[in-house]
């Protein structure tokens, strides 16, 4: 037992031993356990307080790059909003003087509307005025025609009779132009003087004076032979136009012309505005162009040549004029004029 106690003794020292030692261990363990956790606790925690410092630092440069930003919008934004009421400004200026302009164009457009407007009412009371005044015009024409023919008919009827009227010419062809035939007067009759009361009384009164007696046939243009106060070769020197216009039996007052005696060839037609005292004899239609509105030439292109007689015989005399040779030139006057030795009722 001794021996055992001893063993005892010994395992049961060995047994504290190791339960020293195991606490001291333990305690070791722990302390050191304890250590590395503190440190690992003060490292985490200078992480955190360097993250956030970082952090803090960041957001102070974030911040201040975020107010610097705004700050350069804010002036951006202030500039923008400077030039934007500089162009508010310039467009109400421009505004004002466009509408300015506007007021003024309409005040003149107004004025010039106005002043068109008034024209033309001007214009058309004138207009109407002149329509007034032409119709009265054109009304007192009439009746003066009206009443010239009246009386030249009255005078015609009771100095001439009533017709028909017949009128002879005897002609006196150069002997110095050889021209085939001896033929050398013609006769004509006057028109109705229902037809041309006018024109045939002033012609007749010519007749009965003798006023044709020594004209001529004088211009030989083709489409007429005309006849008038001009000399020929046996009273070259007189002035025949002259006793026309002493008698005062020169020309009608109006150009007369009927529908119903236009110029057809062979009738008789007065030359010239007015007519007479020189007349031709066509050779051939002449209504279109001696009719009304066929002498364009004239001021009044409406007008007509009165057309007043018509030859009834002797027509073989009014072709031999047609040969007669002519000078140079677009009127045709005749080389030598064929005489009018006379004219009688």
């Amino acid at each position: 037992r001794i021996g055992g106690v001893k063993r005892d003794d010994e395992t049961s020292t060995y047994r504290t031993k190791l339960s020293s030692s195991g606490q001291r261990s333990r305690k070791n363990s722990v302390f050191f356990n304890t250590k590395t956790c503190f440190t690992a606790l003060l490292l985490i925690l200078f992480i955190l307080i360097a993250s956030i410092v970082k952090l803090t630092n960041d957001d102070d440069t974030t911040r201040r790059h975020l107010r610097e930003e705004k700050q350069e919008l804010s002036n951006t934004l202030n500039n923008t909003q400077i030039h934007l009421e500089e162009l508010e400004r310039l467009i109400h200026i421009e505004q004002n003087q466009r509408k300015q302009a506007e007021t003024e164009a309409s005040k003149w457009k107004s004025k010039a509307e106005q002043k068109e407007k008034r024209n033309i009412i001007k214009e058309t009371e004138t207009k109407s005025q002149t329509q007034k005044d032409l119709s009265i015009a054109q009304k007192q024409n009439a009746h003066l025609i009206s009443e010239i023919q009246r009386r030249d008919k009255m005078e015609a009827l009771k100095t001439f009779g009533p017709g028909p009227h017949y009128v002879e010419f005897q002609l006196d062809f150069p002997p110095s132009v050889s021209l085939p035939g001896v033929a050398n007067n013609f006769t004509i009759e006057l028109a109705p003087l229902e037809y041309m009361p006018h024109t045939v009384n002033l012609f007749l009164q010519q007749i009965s004076q003798k006023l044709y007696d020594g004209c001529s046939f004088h211009r030989n243009a083709g489409h007429v032979v005309q006849g008038g106060p001009v000399t020929s070769f046996r009273n070259k020197g007189s002035n025949p136009r002259k006793l026309f216009r002493e008698s005062g039996l020169v020309s009608v007052s109006f150009q007369e012309y009927h529908p119903s005696y236009p110029h057809e060839k062979y009738t008789l037609g007065l030359a010239g505005r007015p007519g007479g005292p020189d007349f031709y004899v066509s050779t051939v239609n002449n209504t279109r162009n001696h009719g009304p509105g066929g002498q364009t030439g004239y001021e009044v292109k409406s007008e007509a040549d009165p057309c007043f007689a018509k030859v009834i015989k002797g027509f073989d005399t009014i072709d031999r004029m047609l040969k007669m040779p002519v000078k140079p030139g677009a009127y045709k006057a005749m080389e030598e004029n064929v005489g009018i030795t006379y004219a009688r009722l």
